[in-house]
């Protein structure tokens, strides 16, 4: 299978040679008949655009195999386009019914050991269990912060469609898109893990992009911190690194866009960083593997220097805690108009007020439990001295019954 792929106008450090043809190799783990698995490689090496799906519980006979749908594989290694290059935005189709129960039984083992609560907020500030205050009709853009491995979007995402039939589209890292030129490397995910992303409507994060996301009316999920948040260090839990410059404010203000943020705790339930980033680059030989990766994959920023555009790719060492829980709040939303918003106003209002001591707010440090996105007008009523009690399963009587 082969494809053209425009994505050199979305990103500068891309070369021209990404208009030429795209071949797609499926890679086959237990094909008897021919050596899938090293010719794969061997081309991968060789042809200078070519991708690979890898398929390690295959035969050669793979085509004939129960529940293989060569559709859901084009879709999900962005094959398929309308016009004469390949549009991430434009060329997306929803995904079928069929193909969404398969998306949730192979997540299903996330649900179950996080076992996510979703809040949301009224426009009147009340916060109600579920999704009721999430606008049915977009453009809304969703703004929050990255969980260790942002583990928290999938359900996210997954809860959206399965209880309000929305599909966010979520801006994603280039890197998810695109086969290391080297081959392969343990220090991060094959291309294949974020084929659900790509079925879900994740598109690489772009200008142009994210553009075309809000002129369509799209209901699109942000992480402005991206891999920097998602592969934060020890200590850094539920901290922001954001850009100090706008990325996507004045965008949504152009197209009217209604913004939600939202903040998600559960982190240090599930789980406990044991070895990061800094540990890893004191071993010279994992060191040496993580910066050789590191230069074969598509930076998402290339503009500005800095640690949020500088995010090496590595795999941290976890010590799991499961089963825990993750509660997921959005904040109440913030009617954009062209022109009157700024990058300072938008994090006035959706960042908690901290003191000039950094005690923070005096009537509830909501930062202390990671929903320091979520105005405080809309959590204040149901606060209370003791987070954990707030947090827990049986939600008190404090936050009103869904909608």
């Amino acid at each position: 299978m082969e494809r053209k792929d425009g994505g050199a106008k979305d990103r500068k450090r891309e070369k021209r040679e990404d208009e030429k043809h795209v071949i797609d190799l499926l890679k086959l783990g237990k094909d008897q008949l021919l050596p899938s698995e090293a010719e794969g490689e061997i081309l991968h090496r060789v042809l200078p655009r070519c991708e690979i799906c890898k398929f390690d519980a295959s035969g050669h006979a793979f085509f004939l195999e129960d529940g293989v749908d060569l559709v859901t594989i084009i879709m999900g290694t962005s094959f398929y386009h309308r016009a004469r290059y390949l549009d991430y935005a434009s060329d997306y189709l929803p995904p079928s019914p069929s193909e969404l129960k398969k998306i949730h039984e192979s997540l299903r083992w996330i649900e179950v050991a996080t076992s996510p609560v979703m809040l949301s907020t009224l426009e009147d500030g009340k916060v109600v269990r579920g999704l009721s205050g999430i606008p049915s009709e977009g453009p809304v853009l969703l703004v929050g912060y990255h969980m260790l491995l942002g583990l928290e979007m999938m359900p996210i995402v997954s809860s959206f469609w399965a209880k309000r039939n929305i599909l966010l589209r979520g801006i994603a890292h280039p890197m998810m898109y695109r086969n290391l030129r080297n081959g392969e490397s343990p220090l991060i995910p094959d291309i294949s893990t974020y084929d659900i992303l790509r079925i879900m409507g994740a598109v690489p994060v772009s200008v142009t992009n994210f553009y075309k996301l809000l002129s369509s009316n799209a209901h699109v999920l942000l992480y402005p911190g991206g891999m920097r948040e998602a592969l934060h260090r020890k200590g850094e839990e539920y901290k922001l690194f954001w850009p100090e410059q706008s990325e996507f404010v004045r965008m949504a203000a152009r197209f009217g866009a209604t913004i939600i943020p939202f903040g998600s705790v559960g982190e240090d339930d599930i789980g406990q960083l044991l070895v990061d980033y800094d540990d890893l680059m004191k071993v010279p030989h994992i060191k040496a593997k993580i910066k050789e990766v590191a230069e074969a994959v598509l930076q998402s920023r290339t503009d500005d220097d800095g640690e949020l555009d500088n995010q090496d790719p590595h795999l941290p060492l976890i010590l799991t805690k499961l089963p825990g829980r993750f509660y997921n709040l959005f904040g109440k939303p913030i009617e954009t108009e062209v022109d009157l918003l700024s990058w300072s106003r938008v994090l006035a209002m959706i960042l908690v007020e901290e003191g000039e001591n950094g005690e923070g707010n005096s009537r509830k440090d909501l930062r202390s439990r990671g929903l320091c996105l979520v105005p405080i007008e809309c959590t204040e009523h149901i606060a209370n001295n003791n987070g954990a009690d707030f947090w827990s399963p049986a939600m008190g009587n404090n936050v009103s019954p869904k909608h």
